[in-house]
């Protein structure tokens, strides 16, 4: 890679992660292109340079954060990992990149077509690895041998309602995901795996 391709992806990564922080931080709604070309310290018009529409960057920005989830959920899934700890990773993932994913949640329905799919094909990606792992566990006896979405949907129902009703989960006064306090990962998130691992995991009779 020459000096310039080299500069010019520079660039573009300093945009992604400009705007994934200013969506993470105020919504996806209220931040603009200009806002972004600000936090990323270049020219408005070189953010077009990169990406020749709005709706074209916060494709691009979904598309980064699902393939780097994706990618260590199916990781551990080919190491041949248990459900539990693959779950882990998905929690911490997520925990991670909180703000951003509850904005990606809560946007929903502002989004394009082509954004929302690509969350759908995120949350796709992930119910694949996860269910894969969970087959596994099953052929064990350890697990319910549940379908593949009441599997999946259980459990991300359980994390989507706690993360988009997080002010009845952390407090009014801990709403700022930036402290420790205030994030619904780290308060809950281990008491939300030990209930869905209790929920399919099939409990030995002992004699």
């Amino acid at each position: 890679m020459n000096k310039r391709s080299q500069q010019k992806e520079q660039t573009r990564e300093r945009i992604l992660a400009s705007a994934h922080r200013l969506f993470a931080a105020k919504g996806f709604a209220t931040v603009n292109t200009l806002d972004i070309a600000t936090q990323a310290k270049i020219s408005h018009g070189s953010l077009f340079v990169h990406f020749p529409t709005r709706n074209a960057l916060i494709i691009a920005v979904i598309s980064r954060f699902g393939e780097k989830m994706a990618a260590r959920v199916h990781d551990l899934a080919e190491a041949k990992q248990s459900l539990k700890t693959v779950l882990e990773a998905h929690l911490e993932i997520l925990r991670e990149n909180e703000l951003f994913y509850v904005q990606l949640l809560l946007g929903m329905s502002i989004f394009p077509t082509q954004a929302r799919l690509q969350i759908i094909a995120i949350q796709s990606a992930v119910s694949h690895h996860i269910c894969l792992t969970a087959h596994k566990e099953i052929k064990k006896g350890k697990v319910m041998p549940l379908a593949d979405d009441l599997l999946f949907n259980t459990w991300i129902g359980l994390l989507h309602y706690y993360l988009t009703n997080r002010e009845m989960f952390v407090g009014r006064a801990n709403s700022g995901l930036q402290s420790s306090n205030g994030s619904v990962i780290e308060t809950h998130g281990q008491k939300l795996l030990n209930h869905f691992m209790n929920l399919i995991t099939i409990k030995t009779q002992e004699a």
